[in-house]
């Protein structure tokens, strides 16, 4: 297992379909968060570098409510 932003990801799963999984980031986010970083879509979730892992975490720590502050309803 894997977390980013707080959610579970499994290691195998394509970043295109873990990264619509974490709390409050719909299909639409997801791609652009991938497209600004330029991460691909199709590769998975252990390919990843931590430091891209870091990029995402923290652009989407701009923009949006924390996955732990959805889950209290801090929103």
């Amino acid at each position: 297992m894997s977390y980013i932003s707080g959610a579970r990801s499994v290691v195998d799963e394509q970043v295109r379909i873990a990264s619509t999984k974490i709390d409050g980031i719909r299909p639409k986010k997801a791609i652009q968060v991938r497209y600004r970083l330029g991460i691909n879509g199709i590769i998975k979730i252990k390919e990843l570098t931590k430091y891209q892992i870091e990029q995402i975490e923290q652009m989407i720590g701009q923009d949006h409510v924390a996955h732990w502050e959805l889950k209290r309803g801090f929103s």
